[in-house]
């Protein structure tokens, strides 16, 4: 019997992204239809709230405009009910950078590889983006983390490390 070949995939994504809160169901989906691996890189947009107002002009411009991106995906995803734009925008913290979650991944990744990796960019997605809760938090991550049944203290202490630090940047 012929085998099919193995196509893998480079899924570069952010935590904070709302495209790549549509695109990962999607891309569950066609990991249990075809035989693709898919690699998780962490590509982070903004890595601090000075990048993030850098970018934007002010903190409260950045959310302002990102939950306008979050509408543009809301429309395009499979499931907008998921897309909390309400309590983001309500919500008493600025908009979250994504270098603490990124960091968060590649610690889940060292812990229990690629599995883990994309359980916790799941589970941090939903917290941000469905919860609208404040991902750049290390307490809220250690709880994210334990609720994906991760070791939250050892996801946290992970992240710390130099060499997690530069596989993300």
């Amino acid at each position: 019997m012929m085998r099919r070949p193995m196509l893998t995939l480079d899924f570069f994504h952010d935590v904070v992204c709302g495209w790549c809160f549509n695109i990962s169901p999607r891309l569950r989906q066609l990991a249990q239809e075809l035989p693709l691996e898919i690699r998780h890189r962490t590509f982070v947009l903004q890595d601090s709230p000075a990048r993030m107002a850098e970018v934007f002009g002010s903190l409260p411009w950045a959310k302002r405009v990102i939950l306008e991106h979050w509408a543009a995906c809301k429309a395009a995803s499979d499931t907008p009910d998921r897309f909390n734009i309400q309590g983001m925008r309500k919500a008493p913290f600025d908009y979250p950078h994504g270098l603490p979650g990124a960091l968060a991944c590649k610690a889940a990744e060292r812990m229990g590889g690629q599995d883990a990796h994309w359980r916790l960019f799941d589970a941090i997605q939903a917290a941000h983006i469905t919860q609208a809760r404040n991902i750049a938090d290390r307490a809220v991550l250690k709880r994210i983390a334990e609720e994906a049944g991760l070791d939250g203290k050892a996801v946290l202490a992970t992240m710390d490390e130099p060499a997690i630090r530069d596989q993300v940047e």
